[in-house]
């Protein structure tokens, strides 16, 4: 029946590793709010202070922030969101690369948080 469609809908909702860090960032005042938190991360994570930041440093870097779940980051995350490779230079994303990247996953978490509400409201109606 319909309701059990939704229910399983909404039980599926795709997440992804980034799910708690995007969480935080989702709650921006402003474009350059929002870019300043971005920039703020890249900072974090770009611990050598080089201004560009690699697979690795993502990986333990995302793993030492105080999220709840912990951020478990893999190669295959790395790959995914940057299109295999393709939107990073030789491995290593640029602070403007990173931003982009960024904003795309939080474009797309925004996206399907939204869609499972809806389908909780559909259940609940």
């Amino acid at each position: 029946d319909l309701a059990e469609e939704l229910q399983k809908q909404a039980d599926s909702s795709i997440s992804t590793s980034l799910d708690p860090l995007l969480a935080q960032l989702a709650h921006f005042s402003s474009a350059s709010d929002l870019r300043d938190r971005i920039t703020s991360l890249f900072k974090i994570l770009d611990e050598e202070d080089t201004g560009a930041v690699s697979f690795e440093q993502m990986r333990t870097s995302l793993r030492k922030l105080p999220y709840e779940p912990k951020i478990y980051f893999t190669q295959d995350d790395f790959d995914l969101i940057t299109g295999d490779g393709a939107l990073a230079t030789n491995g290593w994303l640029s602070v403007e690369q990173f931003e982009q990247i960024v904003r795309a996953q939080l474009k797309s978490y925004v996206q399907r948080s939204l869609t499972k509400a809806m389908v909780l409201q559909e259940l609940d109606a």
